[in-house]
């Protein structure tokens, strides 16, 4: 996952359509009918920004703006976004949705890396200047540059583009409705050889000749192709800042992935985070997509080794980070925390409340400590709670600082350490934060607490060990890969990539051998009451110490042919009875 921009956020103001269309005329520059009363966001230009979403709710949260009130109740999401003024935007405008989107009025003008745009309507006032592509899908959205447009390349399929002050970019054109200076722009055959074979879908040419020609279905006529784009390949490339034109660094496909069922979600579960309570009782945060910023929906689900699985639909939200706290009256509760923000509790196998923490940022990380719960997220925001109220704690954080806490741990609300980008690793007394001066610059992904300090972990392959007279010790895997997990079991060490499992074995890192066959990856780790659990993105598996056990959710391992295990429960239902 990409951190967030070390830009400084720019101030945003939101108002409704009908405050706005004085001064913007938003009614005549887009199709906004009986939408008066719904909100827009305003930045001031000049601006920069790290990059720029342009999908409901995307928007909302790159903005810091809650999606719940204070009430709790779910508010409309951003019709669009204003930019009085010229932006730049260090990477892509991409509104992946094909239908809808909310629409982006700039009244200046835009560079940017790439834009890629389906159902949001989009209008440049000034210039369009773009490193990568510019691209159009679908035909429920519309991009109109008013000023001159330059692009490595421009991609459309039946997607409106008016570029009105002229275009100096070779041009793959699916459809007709791409204009130029009022003109519609022919199909450019030779462009094609610009760009990775992998990006079209070759399905649709009947046959082609030298001249880019192909025999249509009349016999005896001729025309030029329709091509057909990978939406999703251009997407993902886009997405991960590859580029589209051929040369050293050219854009190539991964392996085609299998297409699941519409409706079968569960096909597609992913693991965002996961918690061992006990020895034998385990829980997970899972979302359809490992895009989990974009996922309206998730659910919790509980193991226990005496009474198997269960599981709930969360409320309004995707679970990306849960645990299991324990209050002063000894009552037990499930926390998950959601994609927008707010805190689900469920206790007793019932839904008790949601806390809506209204974060300025978006947060990644809910641990509970023995008195109480810490949540962790971008622009360094933490909150803490003793189990109803929130607080945040910021005392002793660098004023007007950037970046992210991407994990945080510690054994009371007295001692907390968290860890995030830019090697930042802070320590909390009670009182106020203080770096504990990490021997590294590489982004930190999670930490645990050891005997006597702490472990952490990041890019590179890092591992450090911090003890308790305050010497860091560093480590690092012969792969370099990033390390995203780290847990202590008994006294080992053990630490994971995304793809292997290592243990601390005297000054080196080495990889350990599950006996799993298929082989299993690796993932998040958490250990308690003997055991540990390792939590890949599509796969998890349980140690005990000595025998390693892959553990099958029954949601799992959906084919095309076959339906669910289990049936998708009610809006509400709860399924976790008998696990707490």
């Amino acid at each position: 996952m990409q951190a967030r921009s070390a830009m400084k956020k720019p101030s945003v103001t939101v108002a409704s359509v009908r405050e706005l269309d004085r001064e913007f005329q938003l009614k005549k520059r887009f199709d906004l009918k009986k939408r008066s009363n719904e909100r827009v966001a305003v930045l001031r230009g000049p601006i920069e920004l790290d990059h720029l979403p342009l999908d409901f709710r995307q928007l909302d949260r790159f903005l810091g703006i809650p999606r719940r009130d204070k009430g709790g109740n779910t508010m409309d999401a951003l019709i669009g976004l204003i930019i009085d003024g010229d932006v730049t935007v260090k990477g892509a405008v991409v509104n992946a949705e094909m239908d809808f989107g909310p629409f982006l009025l700039v009244r200046g003008d835009l560079h940017a890396r790439d834009v890629a745009c389906g159902g949001s309507q989009v209008r440049v006032e000034g210039a369009l200047t773009l490193s990568g592509a510019l691209f159009g899908f679908y035909n429920h959205g519309s991009i109109v540059v008013e000023g001159p447009t330059r692009a490595a390349c421009v991609l459309t399929e039946e997607h409106v583009i008016r570029l009105e002050g002229g275009l100096v970019s070779p041009v793959v054109r699916g459809g007709n409705f791409l204009e130029v200076s009022g003109k519609t722009v022919p199909e450019d055959p030779l462009a094609l050889r610009l760009l990775a074979p992998e990006l079209f879908d070759w399905s649709s040419w009947v046959g082609l000749g030298p001249a880019g020609q192909r025999s249509s279905k009349a016999e005896g006529e001729s025309e030029l192709a329709f091509i057909q784009l990978e939406r999703e390949l251009i997407l993902e490339a886009i997405a991960e800042g590859r580029p589209l034109v051929r040369g050293k660094r050219a854009f190539k496909a991964p392996p085609r992935k299998t297409r699941t069922p519409t409706g079968h979600w569960r096909a597609n579960m992913h693991f965002l985070d996961g918690v061992c309570v006990r020895a034998d009782l385990a829980g997970f945060a899972v979302c359809h997509t490992p895009r989990w910023r974009d996922a309206e929906f998730g659910r919790l689900y509980g193991y226990s080794t005496t009474k198997g699985w269960g599981a709930t639909s969360t409320p309004g939200g995707a679970p990306i980070s849960l645990c299991y706290f324990i209050d002063a009256e000894n009552q037990r509760s499930w926390r998950i925390l959601l994609n927008d923000g707010v805190v689900v509790v469920v206790s007793g196998g019932a839904l008790v409340r949601l806390d809506v923490l209204n974060a300025p940022a978006p947060l990644h990380r809910i641990r509970s400590v023995t008195d109480g719960l810490v949540v962790c997220g971008d622009d360094l925001v933490v909150h803490a709670s003793s189990g109803k109220t929130w607080n945040r704690l910021e005392k002793g954080l660098p004023q007007g600082a950037t970046g992210a806490f991407r994990d945080i741990a510690g054994h009371s609300l007295r001692d907390l350490t968290a860890v995030g980008t830019g090697g930042r690793v802070m320590h909390f007394d009670g009182e106020s934060w203080h770096s504990l001066e990490a021997p590294t610059q590489v982004e930190l992904h999670a930490v645990a607490t050891t005997r006597e300090g702490i472990a952490v972990v990041g890019d590179q392959g890092t591992l450090l060990v911090r003890g308790a007279e305050g010497r860091w010790r560093t480590f690092q895997t012969g792969d370099k890969a990033p390390l995203v997990g780290v847990a202590v079991l008994g006294e080992r060490l053990f630490v994971a990539s995304r793809l292997d499992i290592l243990e601390l074995a005297g000054d080196t890192l080495k990889p350990v051998e599950t006996g799993l066959t298929p082989s299993f990856g690796g993932g998040r780790l958490h250990a308690c009451d003997g055991v540990m659990w390792c939590i890949g993105l599509t796969e998890l598996a349980r140690f005990d110490g000595s025998t390693w056990e892959r553990i099958l959710c029954p949601d799992q391992h959906i084919t095309l042919d076959q339906k669910p295990t289990t049936a998708l429960p009610p809006p509400g239902a709860i399924h976790l009875e008998g696990l707490a």
